[in-house]
């Protein structure tokens, strides 16, 4: 319940508290997974979604989100790649992209918008910055 209304720590939390209890409770990573996914820490996430397939692996809506997590930092990578090339318009339309991917994830596309504005800036178009 802590996870669908944003207060993703506690949830993260709560979660540690009952793995302790019973580490084999369906869904648990998943869940576990999403709150890691909403703090930014997508490595962590990813690794915990990877075990839940392990647990869990004819089940659709993580391969869906694993998915879609992938993708999400591939392009965040491929935005910053360009920018550290001096190629600041291909980082932006990077993204720019990775932004509609998701745009309940607040803290991650916080980054995305502000390398969006760096980028905007160092091309000296602050409007859009």
């Amino acid at each position: 319940i802590a996870c669908g209304i944003g207060r993703y720590q506690e949830a993260y939390s709560l979660s540690t508290s009952l793995m302790r209890q019973n580490s084999r409770l369906q869904g648990l990573l998943f869940w576990r997974a999403k709150c890691l996914y909403y703090m930014n820490q997508m490595p962590q996430a990813i690794k915990h979604l990877q075990e839940a397939m392990r647990n869990d692996p004819d089940n659709k809506t993580y391969r869906v989100e694993i998915k879609k997590w992938r993708a999400l930092e591939a392009q965040k990578e491929a935005g910053n790649s360009a920018f550290k090339a001096g190629n600041l318009q291909e980082a932006i339309s990077e993204w720019t992209a990775c932004l509609e991917v998701d745009p309940s994830n607040r803290p991650f596309n916080a980054k995305l918008y502000a390398n969006r504005g760096t980028a905007y800036s160092k091309l000296r178009r602050h409007q859009e910055a």
